[in-house]
């Protein structure tokens, strides 16, 4: 009995959780936006539960420039710039990406944003702090809000054109 992938029998792809609501988010109340911007073919899964969703555009772009000295920081939220940002960039292409990503010394889950000038990154979720810090709301109320916030910053940078 050979053993041989079925590309028509759905493989097993281990998503974290705080990875899960951001693309179902996605889906369910952004899907229109996705499509006009492209991005219903760019995605990617990790092994370690994150995803890249890559942001159409040549292929035979340069990459590894994403990042700029003059980068915008997302209101209220943390902007990567730097040696960090210039890996993640290299990591997602000049056209720009959503991914998530966990920073296992700060403990931290991010959604991350590059296009254009916009660089920056919402805090998912801080391990360090305790389950019943401050804020009122759920966890998949966060992380809906920072996707609704972080296409609407995309949208107001006027970098969705079609």
């Amino acid at each position: 009995n050979t053993t041989t992938a079925n590309p028509s029998k759905p493989q097993y792809q281990y998503i974290h959780p705080l990875s899960q609501i951001v693309l179902e988010h996605l889906q369910s109340r952004h899907a229109s936006w996705v499509q006009k911007v492209g991005l219903e073919e760019g995605l990617k899964l990790n092994e370690n539960g994150t995803f890249v969703l890559r942001f159409p555009g040549d292929d035979n772009d340069e990459e590894g420039e994403d990042c700029d000295s003059n980068a915008e920081q997302l209101d209220g939220h943390d902007s990567k710039r730097g040696e960090d940002c210039v890996d993640e960039s290299i990591m997602t292409g000049k056209n720009g990406s959503i991914w998530t990503m966990y920073e296992p010394e700060e403990k931290k889950h991010y959604l991350c944003v590059t296009k254009g000038n916009l660089v920056g990154r919402y805090m998912l979720q801080d391990n360090k702090k305790p389950a019943w810090h401050s804020d009122r709301r759920s966890t998949p109320e966060r992380v809906q809000d920072a996707v609704d916030e972080m296409i609407f910053k995309l949208e107001e940078m006027g970098d969705m054109q079609t």
